[in-house]
């Protein structure tokens, strides 16, 4: 994982969490409660987010790709273990909570696959 950032890894992974534990309190605020519906559109939103934050990440294969979408999705579930299970107990039975974990997971990849068409073995000549 050469050129791997670990400051953006850290960094993009607890912003994420951050943005996404504000989306969430701001729709309880509004009285929407935390249901499947909610909460996927919150794994989309999720995906979304991830998925820029790999842009600036700028991972340089697959591997390192894949590298911070698992920090940024650890990151997040460690988060949510000290602090939003202790808002919502049940969060981690809804299946689209961890629906938006497989999309932070997989959008750095999804990045690094659309930068870079057949992969990173094409080399100038």
């Amino acid at each position: 994982m050469n050129n791997f950032s670990w400051a953006k890894g850290f960094g993009f992974g607890v912003f994420l969490w951050l943005i996404m534990f504000v989306a969430a309190a701001v729709l309880v605020g509004l009285n929407i409660p935390l249901s499947t519906w909610s909460v996927l559109i919150l794994a989309v939103v999720a995906g979304v987010l991830a998925f820029s934050f790999a842009v600036g990440a700028k991972p340089t294969s697959a591997g390192q790709a894949f590298g911070y979408g698992f920090l940024w999705a650890a990151i997040g579930i460690i988060l949510d273990v000290i602090f939003s299970r202790q808002l919502n107990s049940g969060i981690f039975g809804i299946w689209s909570y961890w629906l938006g974990y497989a999309a932070i997971l997989l959008a750095p990849w999804f990045e690094y696959e659309i930068q870079n068409p057949g992969g990173a073995h094409h080399h100038a000549i």
